[in-house]
């Protein structure tokens, strides 16, 4: 029989480009709408303001609700406007600088908070970085020689797009909320929602490193699933979950590339050739 060329396509890695491209699509976005406040409040102007209500956060993120204060103000025409912030704590009935728009006051925050250039900075480069990294698996994904670094002539059924996309998006999912979670404050049913999703992540890839022997994989993904299961939760402090966060997200993707068979079962191939 005469043999095919090599046209074999990598869908992990174009799956992976695709996913890298919507969330580097979302952090421009972000950029964009940080940009356009930030605009905004370019020529804003500053009243003092009264904290009618404070709620403090806690020292552990996930025993309590975030710190969320409400405060009140008026303009220099002397109309009062109420706004709210979670991203400073001061007590009920303190004042706080507040600087809102004279055009429409209900554009206000609390001065000083809402860094919106770092952040500007913050987006862009990580938008960047994903679209390096998303044409890079499109190259690698869309070509001749893609055998070669999956390690066989035909890609694993199980290797499949419609296969693995599912655990694809769930550890997309995961990587994104982790890494959000490391950089900004959220309600509390928002942590407990990220520890069911990140534990069945976890779980998801330990089954998987157990069923193709990656030894290393089942123990870091076990561990990963006690340290963020929902049921006896471990309480950490915040800076000590920022910290955690980051690295399992790291390893969240790290595992989506790895954790998977480099082909088939032979017994599996013996039995479909017969």
């Amino acid at each position: 029989m005469e043999q095919q060329p090599n046209t074999i396509r990598s869908w992990d890695y174009l799956a992976w480009g695709v996913v890298l491209t919507l969330w580097a699509m979302l952090c421009v976005y972000c950029s964009i709408e940080e940009w356009q406040i930030s605009r905004r409040f370019r020529h804003s102007s500053t009243a003092v303001g009264i904290v009618t209500s404070a709620q403090p956060g806690w020292k552990s993120r996930d025993d309590g609700e975030s710190p969320y204060i409400e405060y009140r103000f008026k303009t220099s025409n002397g109309i009062e406007y109420t706004g709210a912030s979670s991203h400073e704590f001061f007590p009920e009935g303190e004042t706080a600088e507040v600087e809102y728009l004279p055009s429409d006051p209900y554009f206000n925050r609390i001065k000083g908070t809402n860094a919106t250039r770092a952040n500007i900075v913050q987006y862009l480069f990580f938008a960047g970085l994903m679209f390096f990294f998303a044409g890079w698996l499109f190259l690698l994904g869309y070509s001749d020689k893609t055998a070669r670094y999956v390690g066989d002539k035909e890609i694993a059924p199980n290797n499949s797009t419609f296969a693995r996309f599912p655990q694809i998006i769930l550890s997309a999912v995961s990587a994104y909320l982790l890494y959000d979670a490391a950089f900004e404050v959220y309600p509390y049913a928002f942590y407990q929602i990220l520890r069911w999703i990140v534990c069945c992540t976890a779980i998801l890839f330990a089954v998987d490193a157990h069923r193709w022997k990656k030894t290393w994989a089942l123990w870091t993904f076990a561990v990963m699933a006690i340290l963020f299961n929902p049921i006896v939760p471990i309480h950490l402090t915040r800076d000590s979950w920022s910290v955690i966060d980051r690295i399992a997200a790291v390893v969240i993707l790290v595992g989506a590339f790895t954790v998977k068979p480099i082909r088939d079962d032979p017994a599996d191939s013996g039995a479909i050739m017969s």
